[in-house]
């Protein structure tokens, strides 16, 4: 795969921050991805970005916080992400969820609708039940009652996902609120990064540099690499002090959710973003 606005003849070139990505997955998986094997991971990312757009048009946000939803374990494996996604939610912005030498086994994309997503539908588009046809007059219709307590039961589940908008990523109180994170733990997602990205420093000359293209490749590759290292650490360093910020709602019945609107990023957790970092 080809970087930036180079081309080997014969070859498909990827362009951008496709070419990046995929140029990245080669590295990981330490050989040249084959041309069905690629054409397969951009059906993938096809169908991720499709299933985003979809969910704005059924009237959904985005959610920043729906990579919360799914732990890390979870996510580096496939048996699991099957089906739990990559994230609670595919309006959020997640990365490509790289393989590593101790998970070669991943879905690089969300593979299934996460399931904040399936609340917010079923919350959004439930209704009434029409009156029975005459042939049906002995079944009850649904009664606005009986709609009235399916919504708030959908309101009680929806207490456990967590959800930050536009509005609230934009003023980069809460470190969890992000763009381009992933799991339940950002942190060790952040410290595998930067451990994928030493392994695939050290298989970037021959993932990068195809027969009979120019050794600037490589140059091209180890940059870009270096850039993710550095995107990744500006990440970390938002875990340096902040708040977790919760969106918290009185109940239909009067009691309150049993959940701190606000509160400090806990001292062990800005530590651990301190020494990664370092290590940085």
């Amino acid at each position: 795969v080809i970087l930036d606005r180079h081309r080997v003849p014969g070859r498909l070139r990827v362009g951008g921050d496709w070419g990046k990505k995929i140029s990245l997955l080669s590295a990981a998986v330490g050989k040249p991805l084959t041309t069905s094997k690629r054409d397969d991971i951009l059906g993938q990312g096809l169908k991720h970005v499709v299933t985003h757009e979809t969910g704005h048009i059924l009237g959904l946000r985005h959610n920043f916080k729906g990579s919360l939803g799914v732990t890390y374990n979870c996510i580096r494996s496939a048996s699991c992400t099957a089906v739990h996604g990559l994230t609670a939610s595919v309006m959020d912005y997640v990365p490509v969820n790289y393989p590593s030498a101790d998970s070669p086994d991943v879905h690089l994309f969300s593979p299934v609708l996460g399931s904040y997503d399936k609340l917010a539908i079923r919350y959004g588009y439930t209704e009434e039940a029409p009156p029975p046809s005459t042939g049906d007059m002995n079944k009850e219709p649904m009664s606005s009652v009986s709609l009235e307590s399916q919504l708030k039961q959908v309101l009680l589940e929806a207490e456990n996902f967590a959800t930050c908008y536009d509005s609230d990523r934009i003023s980069k109180q809460d470190p969890a609120c992000a763009a381009y994170d992933m799991s339940a733990d950002p942190l060790a997602y952040y410290e595998d990064e930067m451990r994928r990205l030493a392994d695939v420093q050290r298989n970037l000359l021959n993932t990068s540099v195809m027969p009979g293209a120019p050794y600037t490749h490589y140059g091209e590759a180890v940059d870009q690499v270096l850039l993710m290292a550095e995107s990744t650490g500006i990440k970390v360093t938002d875990w340096l002090g902040g708040m977790s910020n919760h969106y918290v709602y009185r109940r239909a019945d009067g009691t309150h959710a049993p959940k701190m609107a606000r509160r400090a990023v806990p001292a062990d957790v800005q530590r651990r973003a301190l020494a990664l970092t370092l290590n940085i």
